[in-house]
């Protein structure tokens, strides 16, 4: 077996890794856990979970139930369940632009957006290769994961 090696940066500390596998050794790595151990203020984590106000906890817990509500939402084509939105950047003016979500049909009939979609789509399948690199039995999908690279952006 390989020798594991965690990645150390200015977030995830050796302490903070110790933390999360010292959960793991016990068979609780849980978010839940890591919340509740992480309440007490010298856990090594406290600061990063804790770190926002109740009320900037909330709001962004509403926006993320909110774009999980977005994301939820499918279209049927062909018999064929689709997620009806994607999120793509739109231009507001000449230096800005926002994301926002926008149907598929308007996706697939703007070059912009559909780059985007497709981009997006390539930079998750690349995440997700990496991710498993070390299981040969998918060798072949990765393969088809970089001729797809090559074949859209070459």
């Amino acid at each position: 077996m390989n020798k594991i090696q965690y990645k150390i940066t200015k977030t995830i500390t050796k302490e903070r890794i110790k933390a999360i596998t010292d959960l793991e050794s016990e068979n609780k790595l849980t978010a839940v856990e890591l919340v509740k151990r992480a309440k007490v203020i010298i856990h090594p984590w406290h600061d990063e979970i804790y770190k926002q106000n109740d009320n900037q906890a909330a709001y962004l817990y509403r926006l993320q139930r909110a774009r999980e509500i977005i994301n939820k939402i499918k279209i049927i084509i062909n018999n064929t369940e689709i997620y009806a939105f994607e999120n793509v950047s739109i231009i507001v003016n000449e230096t800005e632009n926002e994301k926002q979500y926008v149907g598929i049909q308007q996706i697939l009939n703007n070059e912009d957006y559909r780059n985007q979609v497709l981009m997006s789509a390539l930079k998750e399948l690349k995440t997700w290769k990496t991710k498993y690199s070390m299981y040969k039995e998918l060798e072949k999908v990765f393969e088809v994961v970089d001729e797809m690279e090559n074949s859209l952006f070459n």
